[in-house]
């Protein structure tokens, strides 16, 4: 084959691997395709298989467990002759024989690892954030749920039974989901709980130990069906085991936990999420709600009543919980601003970076 001749099969190849790419976007939406599918590379057609490069072997791994079956599909609705579609890694296929491409059987096992967010932050499923997974609650006045119907949502819905979690427990999971992230999912994680509530920035005596145990044990203990975004998790959020005469602690986060961070997660300030402080719980909710939204649409009084689980009988007390916790974090410089209109809230926010690039690809 000449070179004139490869150069414009490699270019009607990159055409069908865009065109793909389209068609991708109209059933997981423009999120997942810029998150999953625009770092990659297409390499080449090689026989009857199509090969893209992924950057990492996170994407890489994210692919083949949940989009490669439909990659497939997708491309042999655009060219009949492609049978299979192989990802790769880190380097080019030149050095790549037939026999691999084509052998069905995993070169490794599989590992699932969550995102490696830095330090500073906390990467939390927007799940988590868009619902009454952890409420507004008071601790004092949780109750015991069955099956109940926290949220319902367009995109969202989540089942609950257990007692009901609050922020404070939702510190504690974003914790463990932390130290989580430098291992693969499974994998036991071992901690002192002298330590677990040092990172918190709690105290260490005596109560705060119980209560850390009381927390973790609603985190086990519960039982949620999530549904986001298409993917569904159902399961405890944590599992662990502890040693009483050492206090120490062995935590594991379930793989299939992965799937609510395939359908959108979010890095919030672990040091903004601190200095609002224990006893403004709807302030701490409202501030990863906030996170979780690259753009915040006017939204009722109604609605953030029913996403915050609020215990307040009472709609007209709520509203002013509301505006106070609102204020709270203006005047904390974690909002820019809010105002209220024809029971209309709107909230103005200080985007991320990346929700920052995200709207001015929206834009474009």
């Amino acid at each position: 084959m000449s070179n004139d001749t490869r150069q414009d099969s490699n270019a009607v190849s990159l055409q069908e691997w865009q065109k793909v790419c389209t068609r991708f976007a109209k059933y997981y939406g423009k999120d997942n395709t810029d998150r999953w599918l625009e770092p990659c590379r297409f390499e080449k057609i090689m026989g009857n298989i199509a090969i893209i490069n992924a950057p990492t072997r996170f994407i890489k791994q994210h692919i083949e467990r949940d989009y490669q079956e439909k990659l497939q599909i997708l491309w042999q609705e655009i060219n009949t002759d492609i049978e299979k579609i192989r990802v790769t890694i880190g380097h080019s296929t030149r050095n790549l024989d037939s026999n691999m491409l084509n052998s069905d059987k995993p070169q490794t096992a599989q590992i699932i690892q969550l995102p490696l967010w830095p330090e500073a932050t906390r990467g939390v499923p927007n799940s988590a954030f868009r619902g009454a997974l952890f409420a507004a609650i008071d601790p004092r006045k949780r109750q015991a749920l069955k099956r109940a119907v926290i949220a319902d949502e367009q995109n969202l819905k989540i089942i609950f039974t257990g007692w009901q979690l609050d922020q404070s427990d939702r510190d504690v999971w974003e914790m463990a989901l932390h130290m989580a992230r430098q291992h693969p999912l499974g994998t036991d994680i071992y901690f002192s709980a002298h330590g677990f509530l040092k990172s918190l920035g709690r105290a260490t005596g005596k109560s705060q130990h119980e209560w850390l145990k009381d927390a973790l044990a609603r985190l086990l203990g519960c039982g949620v069906e999530i549904t986001h975004n298409g993917y569904t998790y159902g399961g405890s959020l944590l599992e662990f085991e502890r040693e009483d005469e050492t206090q120490r602690y062995k935590l594991s986060i379930n793989p299939k936990m992965m799937k609510l961070y395939t359908a959108g997660w979010t890095q919030t300030d672990w040091q903004e999420r601190q200095i609002i402080g224990n006893r403004k719980p709807l302030a701490s909710w409202l501030h990863g709600y906030i996170a979780s939204h690259a753009k915040l649409y006017p939204t009722k009084i109604e609605t953030y009543y029913r996403l915050s689980g609020s215990a307040n009988a009472n709609m007209r007390s709520f509203k002013q919980k509301l505006l106070d916790a609102l204020d709270h974090l203006k005047n904390l410089d974690l909002i820019k601003d809010f105002w209220l209109e024809n029971n209309l809230v709107h909230i103005e926010k200080y985007p991320s970076k990346s929700q920052i690039k995200h709207l001015s690809k929206v834009k474009k």
